[in-house]
């Protein structure tokens, strides 16, 4: 029996989604495989490990952390656009940003993008540590995801990209799988971070 993603997503986190966002998952699901053949974006490509091990496991950021209207959150190190392009599907209010520095990536999270028309996200080729270093990112955003860059996560302070002086490391387990993902939020100091 394959996996449905909205009744996952239903009971993992109470959310429902729409026919679009689940066409969208599979959208972006299939545009996964297809650019996966052509340039390295992931290991995992059966259906049923990338809706367990990438999309929900990308959505776990949700048991801890509730978007808000008008929010700004940067996704370092983006890769594959994990977590970030499952959180701009079942929030698309959020105001998203992918950054990777791998071109042939920024190609694909491009290409995503314009496929599942997600009008808030903007894509980003660079390194963290120098966007640290850019005006236009330095203090624009209100929350920092990354996935799998514990030591290249750059540090809040005068020249990061996050508002807040606060980081948290988070590690989330899927209750469905135990891999084990490393999530870096930044979360402002007047909404405090709740783990």
């Amino acid at each position: 029996m394959a996996i449905n993603i909205a009744a996952l997503v239903w009971d993992l986190f109470g959310m429902s989604l729409h026919t679009e966002q689940v066409q969208q998952f599979e959208t972006y699901f299939s545009l996964l495989r297809e650019w996966n053949e052509r340039i390295n974006l992931t290991a995992i490509v059966e259906r049923e490990d990338v809706l367990i091990r990438h999309f929900i496991d990308s959505l776990s950021v949700l048991k801890l952390y509730t978007p808000h209207e008008q929010e700004r959150l940067l996704d370092v190190g983006t890769g594959a656009g994990l977590p970030g392009f499952p959180l701009a599907i079942v929030h698309p209010q959020l105001s998203i940003t992918l950054m990777d520095a791998t071109g042939k990536k920024v190609q694909f999270l491009e290409a995503v993008k314009e496929a599942l028309a997600l009008e808030r996200v903007i894509v980003v080729q660079s390194r963290a540590e120098d966007a640290g270093q850019d005006i236009f990112f330095r203090e624009e955003y209100d929350v920092v995801v990354a996935r799998a860059l514990a030591r290249t996560m750059p540090r809040p302070g005068r020249s990061s990209p996050m508002r807040s002086a606060m980081i948290e490391t988070v590690t989330i387990s899927s209750t469905m799988v135990n891999a084990r993902l490393r999530f870096f939020m930044c979360v402002p100091s007047w909404r405090p971070f709740v783990a």
